[in-house]
This record gives C-alpha cells, structure tokens and sequence, in this order.
C-alpha cells in the first residue's frame, strides 16, 4: 500500500479545481507549449483540444490513479522501473531548447549536455531563430558581423553535443512565415543549413543532422476568421519549404533530416476541418497532407505535439483523450499510405500557466518524471513497432530539468 503521506497527495489531487490561470502567450518560447493546450469552452482558438476535452474530475481522478502504480507500496518499488535509455532503445529520444542562439553556450554546458546523454536522451532540437532573424536583415558589414558570431556559436554548441553523442536539429519558424511577405523566410532557412553543413563538412567539423520548422499560425486570431484558407496557406508555405529541400539537400542515408512540428488536431475535427491542396481531389486533414509532402522521404518527419501528461487509461471516457490516442489518425494514415516518412510524439514538461496544464504537463501536481516514464513505456509498447515511429520529444530542457521524480506540489 502507498504511504499515508501519498494517500493525503491523492487527495490533495482529487478535491483540487484546476486554476483560473490567463491563456498562456505567444512567444517564442510558448509556442510549443501553447500548440497542444486544451482550450476546451474557447471555440475560436482550440488549441491542443477541440472534440476531445473531457472533465477536470475525471482527469484528476486518472493523475490520481497512475500516481499509485508509480509511487508503489514503498520507496523502494521506484528503483525497479526502467530507464528512459531502457524504454527508449532503438528509438529517438529528443528534448526542445528554447535558449537564444547567442546565449546557448552558457547555458547549456558539459554538464547538462552529459545529464542528457545519461539520462536517456540523443537529440537536441536547438532554437537558431536569432540566426535566421540576421539572415534576413539588409546586407551590410554589421549584419555580416552578427552572421559570423551566431554561426560560431552554433559550431561551438554543435560540437559540444557531438563530444556527448548528442545529434543537433536546428529549430526555426514563427506564425507569420504564412504571410506571402515572409514566405521566402522558409526556403532561406533550409538555404542557411544546408550551407552550414556544407562548410562544416569541407572543414572536417560536426554537421547539424536535421532542421525542424516550427510554424503556429493559429497563436494569431486572425487565422481563425477563414480556417479553411489558413490551413492552406500553411501547407503552401510547408510545400515550398519541402520542394526547396528537395532542391538543396542531397539524398542518402545521411541527408540531412527534415521535421515539421504540427498540433494533433491537425488530423481534422469540426473546428479545424478538412481542406483540398495540391492535386488532392477530396479534402483531408492537414496532418495527412503533410505526410504526403514527406512521405517518400525516410529522413524526414512530423513531430506531433500530443501534449497529454498521461498516455491511456482503463477508464473507456478518458482514454480517447490520451496522448496514444491522439495521434493515432497520423500513425494509421502514415500506414494506410505506405509513407516512409516518420513520426515523433512530443510531450509536456511546461505551460504550467495554461488553464489546462492539470492534463497536459508532467510538470504538474501529481505527476513527474516517474510518470513521464510511464507514459513514455505506454506510447513505444503502442507504436514502438510501427516502422513510422522515430521515437518522442519533450518540451522543454529548462522544464524537463526542474521536474521532480514526482511533483507533489
């Protein structure tokens, strides 16, 4: 049986409302964190839930149950579950840092990038919008200045992770990258990678080993006054992106890989419908449309932010709301069409200011590391053998590394 003191935690758990906290901003950094949070009553912006939401007793009263099959009877019970490193074999295990580019090297050091490694990870996803941000300037001998201290910093970061067995994707995108007046931001970014890795590899230096674009347009309220035509503006912006790839970057088993990053309602519910792009001659969510762009290509995949703090439940009311379930209209549309292309499940670690974070951060009261864990054992048992499945991520580093074993407060 679990100790007194995490019987009064269950409790604790179970009486609790959720907060009255404001919607989370659309900064850089809340982005990702905001792209996969429930919004429940607000129907305009259903970001992360729209059909789905099901109610905070429920949901509690599931943080509750799976907070006893981890914490067991004693302390003891902990050290018999498996490591992330453990869980994850064969797959990719990757965290998000949001960091600015100049500031990445003092803030991630040896010591964070080897707790990383040890603790299961391989891949960091590395936020390099301050690097496109210069790019983009007029050309002048500052902006070239500024071009050559934030590529050095990337070179100095690209190898430090490498020194750590760590693989580095480089992460760029905003929400206006769907106006026609910044379309040209998308193309320019695979331009910049591609050069870096070209110069690195003349050099003899550590290349990057992907490039993730992470574009929310939905954070902006006027994406919702025509959702049909922003969804295609996006996947027109996502389409000349991939055919410039394709241009660039040359194939093989070590081209460099190509992420997008999208929320899990972009496989279609009534608020974020299906739409005809491209040769398309039935409309289909736009999740399926992007598998279509990646589909023939192995090295590339899309990171669907299935932000859940729990995977399933016996309980049949709330397991279409775990992250297992969420992202099953991509994996079956994936194996339906013979895409080669893969798939990565991001989760939670932060947006503890959502309104929702109670279901979707394992930041939260009631849950932790130790239930990540869980959650992450449940996801590779459901999809580990699927040959789309390359693994999970996790949002953020800051976040992930100031979560407990087990969050109690």
């Amino acid at each position: 049986m679990a100790t007194r003191r995490h019987l009064e935690i269950l409790q604790e758990a179970i009486n609790e409302e959720p907060p009255k906290a404001p919607s989370p901003d659309c900064g850089p950094r809340a982005a990702a964190q905001a792209s996969a949070s429930p919004t429940g009553e607000q129907r305009k912006r259903p970001i992360g839930d729209v059909v789905r939401h099901r109610t905070t007793t429920t949901s509690v009263l599931i943080t509750a149950a799976v907070l006893l099959v981890l914490v067991g009877a004693t302390p003891g019970a902990a050290t018999v579950e498996p490591s992330l490193t453990e869980i994850m074999q064969g797959h990719d295990l990757a965290v998000f840092e949001w960091n600015r580019l100049s500031q990445v090297n003092t803030t991630v050091g040896d010591l964070r990038l080897s707790a990383l490694r040890d603790g299961g990870f391989k891949t960091i996803y590395v936020d390099i919008s301050e690097y496109v941000e210069a790019a983009a300037q007029q050309p002048s001998q500052t902006q070239q200045d500024r071009l050559t201290e934030l590529n050095a910093a990337l070179k100095e970061f690209v190898a430090s992770a490498d020194r750590h067995k760590l693989a580095v994707h480089a992460v760029a995108g905003e929400p206006n990258w769907t106006d026609q007046a910044l379309s040209r931001l998308g193309p320019m970014t695979v331009d910049l990678v591609a050069a870096y890795n070209s110069n690195a590899e003349k050099s003899g230096e550590v290349q990057l080993q992907g490039i993730q674009f992470d574009i929310e347009p939905y954070v902006d309220p006027a994406w919702w006054t025509d959702v049909k035509a922003s969804l295609q503006a996006y996947l027109s912006t996502i389409r000349a992106i991939v055919d410039h790839y394709n241009q660039v970057v040359p194939p093989g088993p070590t081209r460099l890989q190509l992420g997008v990053a999208i929320p899990f309602w972009y496989d279609g519910t009534a608020d974020v419908p299906a739409v005809q792009f491209g040769k398309s001659s039935k409309p289909a969510p736009a999740a399926f449309h992007l598998i279509g762009m990646l589909g023939t290509n192995s090295r590339a995949y899309v990171l669907v932010m299935a932000y859940r703090n729990f995977a399933s439940h016996q309980d049949r009311r709330i397991n279409a709301d775990g992250s297992i379930a969420l992202v099953s209209g991509e994996f079956d549309y994936a194996r339906k069409s013979r895409a080669t292309c893969g798939i990565v499940i991001g989760q939670e670690f932060g947006g503890l200011t959502d309104p929702y974070a109670y279901k979707i951060s394992f930041g939260w009261k009631g849950k932790g590391r130790a239930a990540f864990r869980q959650a992450a054992s449940e996801l590779v048992a459901a999809y580990g053998g699927r040959s789309q499945f390359r693994g999970l991520s996790v949002n953020d580093l800051d976040s992930y590394e100031a979560t407990k074993e087990y969050v109690t407060q």
